[in-house]
């Protein structure tokens, strides 16, 4: 069966390597399956970066280094279309930023915005 014509529900995506535009692939499965959940599964521990993940249209944020427990969680929880952030990060930060009325779509690190505030 074709690509194509395959309705998919779910999709386990690895980032392991991101180029300027590498989250450019999120928006675009989104566009061809919109019904599709997206579950990042990723070493990048960095807050901001699951702040754009997730604005890209990720459902849920896993890191590589978590147990398999939290791996089994993350793919319960995004399969019936709940967002889900690894435990091990911020999660009140991320969904303050992700809240945040923003006009710019270049995110900024958190400890950006700490700066930016005190200027």
């Amino acid at each position: 069966m074709p690509v194509a014509h395959t309705s998919l529900t779910y999709l386990s995506l690895i980032l392991a390597y991101l180029a300027s535009n590498g989250l450019d692939i999120i928006p675009q499965l989104h566009q061809r399956w919109p019904a599709m959940n997206i579950l990042v599964y990723t070493a990048y521990q960095q807050e901001y970066m699951t702040i754009k993940t997730l604005a890209a249209g990720a459902n849920g944020y896993v890191l590589k280094s978590s147990s398999q427990q939290v791996l089994l969680a993350a793919l319960q929880t995004v399969a019936v279309n709940k967002r889900y952030i690894d435990p091990t990060l911020n999660r009140e930060a991320i969904l303050a930023e992700l809240n945040a009325d923003t006009t710019n779509h270049q995110l900024l690190t958190l400890r950006e915005r700490q700066v930016l505030k005190l200027i």
